[in-house]
């Protein structure tokens, strides 16, 4: 049976919402980001007008390291900063969570704009040539497992919940489902693990975080997406 410990991490996106876009320029989120962060964002830069009508969720500069392990997507309204796994190295999600969370501190304090609501999204996949066989028996009864699903050729569970952790009152969003990953150049059959934390929508107008609780949001959360792995795919389950 399927534990946690087989799924492998393979995308980290920290995001930032705001809705004070009124000091927003490319140019000045542009030269702030590659001021500091150079080195780290060496590869090509994609920063292209847009139309006004474009909506403000809409990415206008796009940084990335040449490796492709990091990336800063930057719009008016919303920052995403994101690891993608390049090679098999196990990294820890804590050193991650803390070296994207980093450039977004930076950028906060440096554009001097106020948050409004975050999120945390994580992907983990485990290859396998079945994976919708794996997850039907996995969440479903036997006689469905034998009836329904038998030929099965992409399964999928997608299940919404509101917690209250600590001091944030957050949407968990948990989908397990099949799919194709690329590996090696080659597209393989993996189970996929999505997980998608981020403080409720109407914080948006409602709700402004310091930097403080920047922080602990991310780390708060990073914990909470791992503990809820393991409620769906305990490591200490019997085989």
């Amino acid at each position: 049976m399927l534990k946690a410990q087989d799924l492998n991490l393979v995308t980290l996106q920290l995001s930032i919402f705001t809705r004070d876009i009124s000091s927003f320029t490319a140019s000045k989120a542009l030269g702030i980001l590659l001021s500091k962060y150079s080195q780290r964002y060496d590869g090509d830069v994609q920063a292209l007008p847009l139309p006004e009508e474009v909506p403000l969720e809409v990415p206008r500069i796009v940084l990335q390291s040449k490796d492709r392990a990091y990336r800063l997507e930057i719009s008016p309204a919303r920052i995403n900063s994101l690891w993608l796994r390049t090679d098999n190295v196990q990294t820890e999600i804590e050193e991650i969570v803390d070296i994207c969370k980093e450039v977004l501190e930076y950028y906060i304090q440096s554009m001097q704009i106020e948050v409004n609501r975050l999120g945390l999204v994580t992907i983990r996949v485990h290859q396998t040539q079945k994976p919708a066989t794996l997850l039907s028996k996995k969440f479903c009864k036997p006689e469905l497992i034998n009836q329904v699903f038998s030929s099965s050729e992409n399964f999928e569970i997608h299940n919404h919940s509101i917690k209250n952790i600590e001091n944030f009152v957050v949407n968990v969003w948990t989908r397990c489902k099949s799919g194709l990953i690329a590996n090696n150049d080659q597209t393989h059959s993996a189970l996929i693990v999505e997980q998608d934390l981020n403080t409720l929508s109407q914080d948006l107008e409602d709700r402004k975080f310091n930097l403080e609780e920047i922080k602990s949001f991310f780390s708060l959360m990073q914990l909470e997406s791992q503990a809820i792995l393991q409620l769906y795919f305990p490591n200490n389950q019997i085989l």
